[in-house]
């Protein structure tokens, strides 16, 4: 039983790091057709009467072939996802947000005169060390990837269950590895399972390789 449990988790991780890498892809898509700017991860719609984060952003939808406003925005054909994933899971559809995450710290602003730290953009000619910078990875709810300080016991050990938001979701979704590891999408495009002491960063320590992962122009905020 030991070894079928193992083969099980290995066989899910294989396919969440395939669905990360195609959804990475989609926003590569959009790079291609926006003079190198990522998928923003956050933007107001035409009526500034919503945010729309980077899942429900129309154009970032059409590279994975669903229309505009299809059912549900937020949603998306269950093979786009991680199959340990199960929060927002809706007859074959689940939210994204729940799934995978974006990194939106230290970037540049989605428009000028944005003053809105968290709502930003990133140019990937700009990114430093594309190999080593978080871009996405499985996360926990609300489509972003907040940073935790010290240890990141109370967030790994839960898995989706965070999506709940008890405790406060936003955070590295620890899906795999018996709950040990998730899937991270870095800004050349390869994806990889990454240990959690691996992913967790020093607020004091602001050159620290596992701090700097996280903030793509090197640009550390704290």
């Amino acid at each position: 039983m030991p070894a079928l449990n193992k083969a099980r988790d290995t066989a899910q991780g294989a396919k969440c790091l395939s669905s990360i890498k195609q959804v990475w892809n989609f926003g590569l898509l959009y790079a291609n057709d926006n003079n190198d700017w990522f998928v923003p991860w956050e933007v107001r719609n035409a009526e500034n009467t919503e945010n729309l984060r980077w899942h429900r952003n129309p154009a970032f939808r059409s590279y994975a072939g669903l229309a505009k406003r299809e059912w549900d925005d937020a949603l998306y054909p269950r093979t786009f996802a991680c199959p340990l994933a199960t929060v927002g899971e809706q007859n074959g559809f689940i939210d994204l947000a729940y799934v995978y995450g974006m990194v939106h710290n230290g970037g540049d602003p989605c428009k000028p005169g944005n003053t809105n730290t968290s709502s930003t953009m990133f140019k990937l000619t700009k990114v430093k060390r594309h190999s080593e910078k978080v871009c996405m990875a499985d996360a926990t709810a609300a489509a972003q990837i907040n940073m935790y300080n010290s240890t990141p016991e109370p967030f790994w050990k839960k898995g989706n269950e965070m999506g709940r938001e008890d405790p406060p979701g936003e955070n590295v979704a620890y899906r795999h590895g018996s709950q040990q590891n998730a899937n991270v999408a870095f800004f050349d495009g390869h994806a990889s399972p990454r240990r959690h002491n691996t992913l967790n960063w020093k607020v004091d320590s602001p050159t620290n390789r596992t701090t700097t992962i996280w903030f793509p122009y090197d640009k550390v905020l704290w």
